[in-house]
């Protein structure tokens, strides 16, 4: 599992986006490809900071009828993720 490496930094995965914005895992990853093409490694699981997901969003805004605000709040998955590396 990949640690924090500040405790106030958000990261979310991809199936979590896909989970939050109900659009398909390959919309998700076009987006990324298109604003972060270095994040998308195979066999790796990606994460991705608030502003990384804020871009994302804006993205997939223009071709998906997923609302027009352009930040998220990812706090919520904040805590699943410190669960699942052990920090809570």
């Amino acid at each position: 599992m990949k640690e924090l490496t500040n405790p106030e930094e958000q990261l979310v995965t991809i199936k979590e986006l896909v989970d939050l914005f109900g659009v398909s895992n390959r919309s998700i990853r076009r987006a990324i490809k298109k604003y972060f093409p270095k994040k998308l490694k195979k066999g790796k699981t990606t994460y991705l900071n608030e502003l990384e997901v804020t871009i994302v969003k804006k993205e997939l805004s223009n071709h998906h009828n997923i609302g027009g605000i352009a930040y998220v709040d990812i706090r919520p998955y904040v805590e699943i993720y410190a669960k699942r590396i052990g920090k809570i």
